[in-house]
């Protein structure tokens, strides 16, 4: 029962986002498998709420392309076509591309010192996975962080509906990239030689960096991609392994979904 100030609504939507969230991170670390069924219910029990909660978050993700509702299938984790990945390698193309021009055009020095040690950072996180051989659980935050790079020199321009749709359309991509595609060592100081270009270079040379960070191996992604939906092996997909682990609470392994 709702009373007068709205506690309760309060609750359920502090309960939807606490599961957006949880769905959110398994997706887009690869946790969760492509095509993974999504069952309210059973995802109700794990995260010990009603299916109410479930229900909005899921209806959420679906808005943001993540997952899909198909009759007779029910909700899962969406499988993108071909078409749809280099459909969204493009939108982000455009999208890192008027960043790039922003951010050589309006940054402050202070924006371009502190571009320039990030991109550090993150190339030696990489260089570190590569070289341990990590496990995609563990490799899942030096990509995560690499997914900051790219939303933080977003925010850093200070368009908030273009930082909005940078983000939105890096979650797709950092999702079909690294949990579809085997990944291979990138070039040394990769981001470093981007945000030089981006720091002191023209408006047009940093265009022209952007365009090359952004689609480099998009062919071999694709092309991976498409292997996998030849060898039918993202359907029917359950929760196992790291997935477990994803949707833990307070401790408790959750029990897979089925």
């Amino acid at each position: 029962m709702r009373n007068g100030n709205g506690r309760n609504s309060r609750a359920d939507a502090n309960l939807s986002e606490s599961a957006y969230e949880r769905i959110r991170e398994g997706i887009i670390s690869g946790a969760i498998a492509l095509g993974a069924p999504l069952p309210r219910r059973r995802l109700g029990e794990i995260f010990e709420m009603s299916m109410v909660p479930v229900a909005d978050a899921l209806k959420r993700l679906e808005r943001e392309g993540l997952v899909e509702s198909l009759p007779r299938v029910g909700t899962r984790v969406k499988i993108p076509t071909p078409d749809e990945i280099r459909g969204h390698y493009i939108l982000r193309e455009a999208l890192e591309v008027q960043v790039a021009r922003l951010f050589a055009a309006r940054a402050t020095s202070s924006d371009r010192r502190q571009l320039e040690r990030e991109a550090t950072r993150l190339d030696s996180a990489f260089q570190r996975s590569f070289r341990l051989e990590q496990d995609r659980a563990k490799s899942a935050g030096v990509h995560r962080r690499h997914l900051l790079f790219h939303t933080r020199l977003a925010r850093s321009v200070r368009c908030d509906v273009l930082f909005q749709h940078i983000e939105n359309s890096q979650v797709l991509l950092f999702n079909w990239r690294y949990t579809l595609s085997k990944p291979e060592p990138l070039p040394a100081d990769w981001h470093r030689q981007l945000a030089d270009v981006l720091a002191r270079g023209s408006v047009d040379d940093a265009e022209r960096a952007m365009r090359r960070h952004v689609t480099f191996r998009m062919e071999e992604v694709i092309e991976r991609f498409e292997s996998v939906l030849k060898q039918k092996s993202l359907h029917n997909q359950g929760y196992r392994g790291p997935q477990r682990r994803t949707l833990e609470r307070d401790g408790q392994p959750a029990t897979a979904v089925k």
